[in-house]
């Protein structure tokens, strides 16, 4: 074993190089052929109608990235394998596994949720948002875009 810093830092950094495992990264993927709906304000507000979901964060909005082929994807931090099945509504990313284990993590946006009504939530974003697609979570992903 070395005996200074430099020299463990390396020896660190070599053994997790060296490592022959993948790690494996689950996404929420959309293939970007459905219409998705639009917002158009700075911030984003959402009537949620139903029971609300279970779970510490019930409602979740998080921004997607787009590759060349259009399709919009969310890494899923520590998630079940993500892919949306055959025959999924349009416009609606699913994923594999229980209801309620798709959370978005540290790269979810900041907002504000409130009860409208027995059965009624407003989901308010706290700021202003860029342009592009983003995931609405539920329990289950939705996919929208803000203009």
């Amino acid at each position: 074993m070395p005996g200074n810093i430099v020299g463990v830092a390396e020896a660190g950094l070599s053994a997790l190089t060296s490592k022959s495992d993948k790690i494996k990264v689950t996404y929420l993927v959309f293939d970007g052929k459905e219409a998705r709906p639009a917002s158009g304000g700075q911030a984003m507000v959402i009537l949620f109608v139903g029971s609300p979901p279970s779970g510490r964060v019930p409602f979740e909005l998080a921004p997607t990235e787009v590759d060349k082929d259009g399709v919009r994807r969310l890494e899923i931090p520590g998630g079940p394998a993500a892919t949306p099945p055959k025959g999924s509504e349009p416009g609606e990313g699913r994923h594999r596994g229980a209801p309620g284990d798709v959370k978005l993590g540290e790269q979810r946006l900041a907002a504000y949720i409130r009860g409208a009504g027995p059965g009624y939530f407003l989901f308010t974003t706290t700021g202003a948002l860029a342009p592009g697609p983003y995931v609405f979570n539920a329990d289950v992903p939705y996919e929208l875009a803000q203009e």
